[in-house]
C-alpha cells in the first residue's frame, strides 16, 4: 500500500479510470500483514504515508511490458478531457477514496463491533485503543480528505468516550475536544467551536503547560475564529 506497483503499470491506471468512467465498483485488499501496517500508520500518521504513496501516481511514466501497448494507452490518454494530468487527478482522488477513506471507515466499524459503543464506560485497553484509532480516522477524514460532516460525528462519540473512561479534564479529552473544535468550525458551527474553545484554553493551559504545543495551537485556532468573526 505504501508502495503499490500495480499504480506504475499503464493498464492498471487505465482500468482504473474506465472504472471511474463507467461508474463500476472498484475495491483493495489488502493482505493480513499490509493491513496491520497500513492500520499503524493510519494510528501514527493520520494515513499520510498512504496518500503520499498515491499522490505519486502519472500515467506518463507508466509501464507497459509491450511498447505498443503504452503508445495506445498515452494516445487514448491524450484523447481524454484534461489528458494525462486530469487522469492522474482523476486516480488520485478516486484511490483516497475507494482505498484509504474506505479502509479507514472499515476499521471503525471493526472496532465498534469488537467493543461495542465507543461511549461505553468500559476501561480495558482494547476502548482506550478504539477511541485513539477512531480519532485518529476523523482527522484523517477530515484533516486530509475534507470528510468534515462524518469526522465531527466520529470525535463526538470520542469526545464522549473519553470523558467516561478518563474524566472531563484528562488529557485525552482535552486533545479529542481541540480536535472536534476544529470539525466544528469546518462544518460552520462557528460559534459552538468558538465557545468550546474558550472554555478549552484554561484547562489545556493547566494540563499541558503555559508553552505546549496544544496550548499554542488552542489559542491560534481560536484566534483564526475571532478574526473571521
Amino acid at each position: 500500500w505504501h508502495a503499490p506497483q500495480p499504480l506504475t503499470r499503464a493498464w492498471c491506471l487505465w482500468e482504473l479510470h474506465c472504472t471511474v468512467e463507467t461508474a463500476s465498483s472498484f475495491s483493495i485488499l489488502l493482505g493480513p500483514a499490509e493491513k496491520k501496517a497500513f492500520r499503524t500508520d493510519l494510528a501514527e500518521n493520520h494515513g499520510t504515508s498512504a496518500i503520499a504513496a498515491l499522490s505519486k501516481i502519472d500515467v506518463r511514466k507508466a509501464q507497459s511490458g509491450d511498447p505498443n501497448d503504452l503508445m495506445m494507452i498515452l494516445g487514448a490518454v491524450g484523447a481524454t478531457e484534461g489528458g494525462a494530468e486530469a487522469l492522474n487527478e482523476r486516480a488520485v482522488r478516486q484511490l483516497r477514496e475507494m482505498f484509504v477513506a474506505n479502509e479507514a471507515r472499515k476499521w471503525v466499524t471493526e472496532l465498534r463491533s469488537a467493543h461495542g459503543s465507543l461511549r461505553s464506560a468500559d476501561s480495558s485497553l482494547g476502548t482506550v485503543h478504539a477511541l485513539n484509532a477512531t480519532q485518529a480516522v476523523a482527522q484523517l477524514l477530515g484533516n486530509k480528505l475534507g470528510h468534515w460532516e462524518e469526522a465531527k460525528e466520529l470525535l463526538v462519540d470520542v469526545v464522549q468516550g473519553q470523558q467516561q473512561l478518563q474524566g472531563a479534564n484528562a488529557r485525552d479529552t482535552l486533545i479529542a475536544n481541540t480536535v472536534l473544535a476544529c470539525a466544528m468550525k469546518e462544518t460552520g458551527q462557528v460559534a459552538e467551536a468558538k465557545a468550546l474553545l474558550e472554555e478549552l484554553l484554561p484547562k489545556v493551559g493547566e494540563g499541558f503547560g503555559p508553552e505546549s504545543e496544544l496550548l499554542l495551537n488552542t489559542q491560534q485556532d481560536l484566534a483564526s475564529i475571532l478574526y473571521c468573526l
